[in-house]
């Protein structure tokens, strides 16, 4: 019988553990793609380089580079301050 210890797991430090430092990788490149994905959707919207933005459009820039992939699929986030 295993018996579980604190730190195994899918996020554990035990580098030995199964998926251990390969499934932190993993996730670190879809991340990092995602993000980068959701950068290159707010550079073709034109959301950079307009001096320093206010609340709305630093938000939406912010959400857009979160929504990454999704920005090709419909999603067009925006966001307001009041």
């Amino acid at each position: 019988m295993a018996t579980l210890v604190r730190g195994d797991g899918l996020w554990g430090t035990d580098a030995s553990a199964p998926g251990g430092i390969a499934m932190k990788f993993a996730v670190g490149v879809v991340l990092s793609v995602w993000l980068v994905v959701g950068a290159v959707a707010a550079d073709q919207r034109d959301y950079f380089g307009h001096g320093v933005p206010s609340c709305g459009a630093a938000g939406t820039l912010a959400v857009t580079i979160a929504a990454g992939p999704l920005n090709y699929q419909g999603v067009d986030p925006a966001v307001s301050c009041s």
